[in-house]
């Protein structure tokens, strides 16, 4: 098996390997391959385009294609089709775009994206969806922090914290199509770690909220916590829908799909297409996706695990550190590090591998016989992935790779445990000079977590999706995010 990690590019979509969407910005992505000799590899593919996909793109993307048609879905799901959508209706014979607007509430921050697709369309298509650009052609998005959940003490202050983004939009749609363009609120992680009470406070403040701020389209079932599973499930069509995977070959077969692993702050998502003869049929992971008038449909099998994203895994290492007064002198934090972490004073040594065996506990899978392969994290079940083709991991896989290592690209585990401990190794003082350099593209966050994250990510990606590759595991154990 082949390891790699790409950037997916958009040249290609003229000839219809990214399914034709033209040059929009998507999304980084980290990719897990198994390769066959039968065919060739995407990356190569697309190994000389230099447009990027962006994936925080792709993945609020998802979520409007997936959301869009079903506020409420029932996983024999449906997503939207040009011929499901009321307003996909040609205009005086002219190709009319429209427009939809979808705010990501993660659980670091909240991001909103404004997409456009053309109104008239092949009934028997998807619309094709793409981020609306701006003067410059940046895609319109933007970010604030921290995330919703964060407002359950005083969910007066929303309207203050959403203005920036809900203005972004407003200034990039025609003032025309204002009130039918649709927004949509879809809260992840953060939200569902937080009591229901606290959820019903900040959701109806929500509601109340955010229309006296816009007359975009929308109602009180616009706005709602997602499942994991949803969230799941919106990833795989998101990355399978950019990589034009959900359409037909020319011999009337669906071609076949990529599998996904998202790791966000709060939880982690894995989401892969089984054989229909699978003998799962009435396991409660199993997810029967039909993608509207197009004739596909999918069986997928779905897992989440809150409190596996990188931040909860972070807070969950601090956690089982000592409580005390004293100063604790942590592997999972560079050389010199000295700083306040989730209230405990912390003493970075830098020391990788010893970081990397110490997170091994937090994959909670005491509980699974040694080669058991369907036994997964937290001791949960997962059919074996050998009917797999390939696998993306977006977010943290990513970022950890790139942001600071600047190692995507083909997956090379020696090289990755190899940049991962210099950086571990070094001086805290310079790998701020760096910073101040411009050498990382990082926050202060990401200098002083890279570390632990570095060894999260390995742990994580190893212990899951690596156990049948021709890579040696045990002399370095590792995770992710």
């Amino acid at each position: 098996m082949t390891v790699q990690i790409r950037r997916i590019g958009r040249s290609e979509a003229s000839s219809g390997t990214l399914g034709g969407l033209k040059k929009t910005q998507g999304a980084r992505i980290k990719r897990v391959r198994r390769s066959f000799n039968t065919t060739q590899s995407l990356s190569q593919q697309i190994k000389n385009s230099n447009t990027v996909c962006l994936i925080l793109v792709i993945l609020s993307g998802l979520l409007f294609v997936g959301y869009l048609q079903n506020a409420h879905y029932g996983w024999s799901g449906r997503v939207l089709s040009s011929a499901d959508a009321h307003f996909l209706n040609e205009v005086n014979n002219e190709i009319v775009n429209d427009y939809g607007v979808v705010m990501d509430c993660g659980s670091s921050g909240t991001r909103v994206f404004v997409y456009t697709w053309p109104r008239a369309s092949h009934e028997k298509e998807l619309l094709e969806i793409e981020p609306l650009k701006d003067e410059n052609g940046n895609a319109v998005q933007k970010k604030v922090e921290p995330g919703l959940s964060s407002f359950a003490d005083h969910p007066e202050d929303l309207e203050e914290y959403l203005r920036p983004l809900i203005d972004l939009a407003i200034a990039h749609i025609p003032e025309e199509q204002h009130h039918e363009t649709v927004l949509y609120m879809l809260a992840t992680a953060g939200m569902r770690m937080i009591p229901q009470e606290a959820q019903d406070s900040i959701l109806s403040e929500l509601r109340a909220s955010i229309p006296s701020m816009t007359n975009f389209v929308f109602s009180e079932q616009n706005v709602g916590v997602i499942t994991g599973k949803e969230e799941g499930i919106y990833a795989w069509i998101a990355a399978n829908y950019i990589l034009g995977k959900l359409k037909f070959s020319k011999f009337g077969k669906q071609i076949s799909s990529t599998g996904i692993i998202d790791m966000g702050g709060g939880s982690m998502q894995i989401a892969f297409e089984v054989p229909k003869d699978a003998n799962i049929s009435k396991h409660e992971n199993l997810a029967h996706v039909s993608l509207g008038s197009t004739g596909l449909d999918y069986d997928l099998f779905v897992t989440t695990h809150l409190g596996f994203g990188a931040n909860e895994a972070l807070r969950r290492h601090i956690d089982t550190l000592p409580i005390t007064d004293e100063t604790i002198s942590d592997p999972c934090f560079p050389v010199n590090f000295a700083g306040e972490i989730n209230s405990k004073s912390i003493s970075g040594t830098g020391e990788y591998e010893s970081c990397y065996s110490s997170l091994k506990p937090l994959l909670e899978k005491s509980s699974c016989s040694a080669n058991d392969e369907t036994c997964s994290l937290a001791g949960t079940f997962q059919p074996s992935l050998t009917s797999v083709g390939e696998f993306f991991g977006f977010s943290e896989f990513y970022y950890t790779s790139e942001d600071t290592l600047k190692i995507a690209g083909l997956w090379d585990k020696e090289k990755f445990v190899e940049k991962a401990s210099e950086y571990c190794a070094t001086e805290w003082d310079h790998l701020e000079e760096n910073w101040k350099a411009g050498m990382y593209k990082a926050d202060e966050n990401r200098l002083k977590n890279q570390c632990f994250k570095s060894a999260w990510v390995a742990v994580r990606e190893i212990d899951l999706y690596l156990k049948e590759a021709n890579i040696v595991v045990r002399e370095h154990e590792q995770n992710a995010n």
